[in-house]
């Protein structure tokens, strides 16, 4: 139909669907983006679709805002660099100290997958703003969540120079933490790390930390690191 009918005609619907009571609705509307965009660029129209986006992540049923995730994969397709940074990028981080596992779970991977696309000084720098206050969170799955994140991270070739500069103190700190299933995680994260740092100075400081586990009074957190 073209740029001009389809402004014209397609869009006004698209927006007033994004209005629909179904979430299902929503999230058909979203995984067409792409071909919208080839039309009419989605940049110009931020504004108009992302109170249909708060919506879906401030639901409150977590089967609805897991569906931010599947609609991330997407804006990244479509969206320019800046516009999501500003926009989407604080989504994807909110996701983080979600109150259920999977959305937790599902917001470290997509935002080690999209590191890949959005790699910058500005995108690390937002990152370790929240780690900073997930760390000190009194809750342990939160601070159980900074590990996961730096594991998927880790699993990025294009994040590892990330993960070796500026994410091992956390691994550290983590690794002396009150909680013994946290010491265990952050123990079987530092067994991943040790295998993609490039510096032997790095290598040899993580292998301190596994053999301080090594020694720790819980079993399972001594299996975690014992077959680096």
């Amino acid at each position: 139909m073209g740029k001009t009918k389809t402004n014209e005609y397609i869009f006004p619907i698209f927006l007033a669907l994004l209005n629909d009571d179904n979430h299902d609705i929503r999230l058909a509307l979203f995984k067409n983006l792409c071909a919208l965009n080839e039309v009419i660029k989605i940049d110009s129209c931020i504004q108009t679709i992302f109170p249909s986006l708060m919506d879906i992540i401030n639901n409150k049923s977590w089967r609805i805002r897991i569906q931010l995730v599947e609609i991330v994969e997407i804006m990244v397709k479509t969206l320019s660099s800046s516009l999501f940074i500003e926009k989407i990028f604080p989504l994807c981080i909110s996701c983080l100290t979600d109150s259920v596992y999977a959305i937790r779970e599902a917001g470290c991977k997509i935002l080690a997958s999209i590191y890949k696309t959005y790699k910058s000084d500005n995108f690390e720098k937002k990152i370790l703003d929240k780690l900073n206050e997930m760390k000190v969170n009194s809750n342990y799955l939160i601070r159980n969540t900074i590990i996961s994140l730096i594991k998927n991270l880790a699993n990025e070739k294009k994040s590892h120079e990330f993960v070796e500069k500026k994410l091992l103190g956390y691994l550290y700190k983590l690794s002396k933490d009150k909680i013994s299933n946290i010491r265990m995680n952050s123990g079987a994260a530092l067994v991943v790390c040790i295998h993609i740092v490039n510096s032997n100075e790095v290598a040899n400081e993580i292998n301190s930390y596994i053999e301080d586990l090594k020694k720790d009074s819980d079993i399972d957190v001594v299996n975690a690191v014992s077959h680096k």
